[in-house]
């Protein structure tokens, strides 16, 4: 299973809520959208004071399904949007290993 892992910080002009808000409601749709998505998390921190904002976890069958989703067309969508909401992202890409 691959899995990718975004780590987003907000706009700095954006109240936590309505980050929260418009990520769940507009982008989340949006990305949820991308083909080949077997699962999408979105994260979001509690803490104050975090060097981050949330983190959104996506699941894909293989690395090849991971590179079509991001290559598509809801994912040029999502990355559009993001200027809306996002003052910055981190994307990592990770083999996801169970162990409980």
């Amino acid at each position: 299973m691959t899995k990718v892992l975004v780590v987003l910080q907000k706009k700095a002009d954006m109240p936590r809520d309505e980050f929260r808000r418009y990520w769940r409601e507009v982008h989340g749709p949006i990305g949820a959208r991308m083909p080949g998505v077997r699962k999408y998390v979105q994260n979001h921190v509690l803490a104050d004071g975090a060097p981050f904002d949330g983190v959104a976890e996506m699941w894909f069958d293989s690395p090849e399904t991971m590179r079509g989703a991001f290559t598509s067309e809801a994912a040029q969508e999502a990355a559009r949007d993001a200027a809306n909401f996002l003052g910055g992202t981190q994307v990592i890409v990770v083999e996801e290993v169970e162990m409980v």
